[in-house]
């Protein structure tokens, strides 16, 4: 599916340049995880040691549940891990009550042990690949600047905020690919003036707006004003950064349609699992939008 030179993404970034390969954060997260387990020795007693501590961690669980939302808005993603890296360090790597280091030592070891991300293997993936994946990287990094939730709150902040980042959007967007697309999908020329304006009016008119209610009126209102800018908002907000809600539909097929049960067709399958996905208190469940 990912592979370097026949998977499906190859191929299709083939036909369009345009496209980048984003995987799903649940399952990279899990494959980066395991393959550092692998590779470290050490982890072998740390899993034993969770294992026997698990009740400690159980409701860490709350936390994972996050990035199995249908939608996830990728400027979530680096302050929520960065938000459990913290709320773990406090709740393990402090003196108790007793004056005893709770589990820094344990971890302080780990981490020493761990190698770079750089020479960490997910399966027969590098987490960090060559050239390509470190485009892709860069232009995931730099999307960021298109959530209007994130930039600052004054003028004089606003002015010069994250023009490196627009630089390589553009670098990535603004460009001719032939012979598919003789036509950059933004204008390289355009976009600078755009992005000054656009900052302006959402400072001015939709600074205390969610994502969810700024985007429709951004393409209700200004959709003439700012074509550059939105269509690469269009771009961003239309990936899906995690492929949870997919898999959580197979989950529920395969314990649904089982050995036993295989005779069931299609319309059938479809209905236990529309009734298993979204299982709901009869008292809440609209009726009406299931007619």
């Amino acid at each position: 599916m990912l592979g370097r030179n026949n998977g499906v993404a190859t191929k299709l970034a083939n036909k369009n340049p345009y496209l980048f390969v984003s995987h799903c954060i649940a399952h990279q997260l899990a494959l980066a995880c395991n393959s550092t387990q692998k590779q470290v020795a050490f982890c072998k007693y740390i899993e034993t040691l969770i294992k026997e501590m698990y009740h400690f961690f159980s409701h860490l669980m709350e936390l994972s549940k996050i990035f199995q939302r249908r939608y996830i808005i990728f400027s979530d993603i680096n302050p929520i891990i960065n938000s459990t890296i913290q709320k773990i360090q406090h709740e393990y790597l402090e003196v108790d009550d007793d004056g005893n280091q709770k589990l820094s030592a344990h971890l302080n070891n780990f981490l020493l042990k761990a190698p770079p991300a750089k020479e960490t293997f997910i399966s027969n993936h590098h987490i960090l690949f060559e050239s390509q994946d470190e485009v892709d990287l860069s232009i995931l990094s730099s999307i960021k600047i298109m959530n209007p939730i994130e930039w600052p709150k004054n003028n004089k902040s606003l002015n010069d905020y994250e023009e490196k980042e627009l630089e390589k959007l553009i670098d990535f967007y603004g460009v001719a690919n032939e012979p598919n697309y003789p036509i950059p999908i933004i204008d390289a020329d355009t976009i600078h003036d755009e992005w000054d304006n656009f900052k302006a009016i959402i400072l001015a008119n939709y600074r205390n707006l969610s994502i969810d209610d700024l985007l429709p009126l951004l393409f209700q209102y200004h959709s003439d004003m700012y074509p550059n800018i939105l269509g690469l908002i269009s771009i961003f907000y239309s990936i899906p950064f995690s492929s949870i809600v997919c898999e959580r539909g197979f989950s529920r097929q395969n314990l649904i349609k089982t050995d036993i049960c295989n005779q069931l067709n299609n319309d059938t399958l479809h209905m236990l699992m529309m009734v298993g996905l979204y299982n709901v208190n009869l008292i809440e469940f609209n009726f009406d939008n299931a007619l």
